[in-house]
């Protein structure tokens, strides 16, 4: 029975603290801010003198035609 007592007591004391909280002026100051519009590119353009493939994106693509070469290359031509 206590800890069905202390169950509600610690529910009491959440919702008390829950309803404290100053939302309303966290809302207005929310709303009040200006939204910055989504860019829709890469932040930096790649540099030119960087080879193809120097990513760690490119690097993983070009591990992964690696591999798929050495499996048709064991099982043959078109058979994974």
């Amino acid at each position: 029975m206590k800890y069905v007592f202390f169950l509600l007591v610690g529910a009491a004391v959440y919702w008390y603290l829950a309803h404290q909280a100053p939302v309303k002026e966290a809302v207005a100051a929310v709303k009040q801010e200006e939204v910055k519009e989504l860019s829709t590119g890469p932040r930096a353009q790649p540099t030119s003198d960087a080879p193809a493939g120097n990513t760690s994106y490119g690097r993983a693509v070009n591990r992964t035609h690696d591999v798929l070469q050495q499996v048709k290359g064991r099982n043959g031509d078109g058979e994974f």
